[in-house]
């Protein structure tokens, strides 16, 4: 439960500034459940640029959470 004036959680942000394809890749693969060949063959894409996207995309989501956590 939230109380008021807490800090929201980073989710809704956590993606902010990161490119749309990042994005899009994050959510097919680790919020829709598809393999990363699936997620390459759906965005006509190879697995070695999913796989690097989905690297990028946790990084990011890692370090937000590290901020979040830390108060920044």
């Amino acid at each position: 439960m939230t109380t008021l004036g807490a800090r929201p959680p980073p989710c809704c942000s956590i993606f902010r500034g990161q490119p749309d394809k990042t994005r899009r890749i994050f959510v097919l693969h680790r919020i829709r459940g598809l393999s990363y060949r699936e997620v390459a063959q759906h965005m006509a894409l190879s697995e070695g640029s999913v796989q690097k996207h989905l690297a990028r995309a946790l990084f990011e989501v890692t370090c937000r959470l590290r901020e979040y956590e830390d108060g920044r």
